[in-house]
């Protein structure tokens, strides 16, 4: 895991609530952007809630799978992040 990667990939409040919405349970494009609009957040386009899912995946933050009920899903797959800036290390949980 790339520490620029994941800096750029969480300098969004867009992607961080995604995070947010994937720490209780993995869900589907539309299913976020659902939970999205229910937080408060003026979403237009599916499309940008598309590309924000696929940063955080090319992260490693998120993973990609096919759900036979949703159809394709994404979850969280790092809850804690330690980011040593002296160092330019990172620790995953």
């Amino acid at each position: 895991m790339k520490i620029d990667r994941v800096l750029m990939a969480l300098n969004s409040p867009l992607r961080r609530d995604i995070m947010t919405i994937l720490a209780k349970e993995p869900r589907s494009v539309p299913e976020v952007m659902k939970e999205l609009i229910a937080l408060g957040r003026k979403v237009k386009y599916r499309e940008s809630v598309y590309r924000g899912l696929e940063k955080l995946v090319d992260a490693g933050l998120l993973e990609k799978y096919y759900d036979k009920q949703k159809g394709i899903a994404y979850k969280l797959v790092i809850r804690k992040i330690h980011i040593d800036l002296a160092n330019g290390m990172l620790e995953t949980e």
